[in-house]
């Protein structure tokens, strides 16, 4: 295991199977002013130590999933392909050969039925690599993701504390009681 930060958190975290992970404002930000997300390749980077803290989890054997509400698409800001290019661009700025990604292309006001809030993509992700909601953690930067991991039972949400220096630590951690 590895000590990542001065606040005494230990990476990767003993006993995860799975770590999902929630893009924009998370892992990734948009490198356009004043555009909350990437709409086509070059237009993101991730946060400082993304990379090693990613890998530390793959190396101790834990599944890494990205979930991601992508209403661009459904807006008509971006095409499933470009949302693909840049997924491709993610895989390549992480060093990786592949990438396990769960999204959700619907508008916001679509009512889907996986668009975060919904849980339906962390179920989704827990089921296809087998793991359990206590044998997984969510992280996000929005209340939505917080609430997704909530409907979902997950003993353990974070916000982008990981990755995403903005946060204040006060927003860190957050138990998710009463979902046993």
């Amino acid at each position: 295991m590895t000590e990542l930060d001065d606040y005494g958190i230990i990476h990767p975290i003993p006993g995860v199977k799975l770590l999902l992970l929630d893009l924009d404002g998370t892992v990734r930000r948009c490198t356009v002013e004043g555009q909350p997300c990437p709409n086509r390749r070059g237009e993101q980077s991730l946060y400082p130590g993304t990379v090693d803290l990613l890998n530390a989890y793959v190396a101790a054997g834990t599944k890494v999933a990205f979930v991601t509400n992508q209403g661009g698409i459904g807006l008509g800001y971006m095409t499933e392909d470009t949302f693909n290019d840049t997924m491709d661009e993610l895989k390549d700025l992480l060093g990786w050969e592949a990438l396990d990604v769960f999204a959700c292309w619907h508008a916001p006001n679509d009512g889907c039925a996986c668009r975060k809030p919904a849980p339906r993509m962390l179920f989704d992700a827990m089921e296809e690599f087998d793991a359990a909601p206590e044998n997984t953690i969510f992280v996000g930067d929005r209340a939505t993701d917080a609430e997704a991991a909530r409907q979902a039972r997950m003993h353990r949400f974070f916000f982008s504390w990981m990755f995403n220096p903005q946060v204040p630590v006060a927003d860190w951690f957050q138990d998710l009681p009463g979902v046993h």
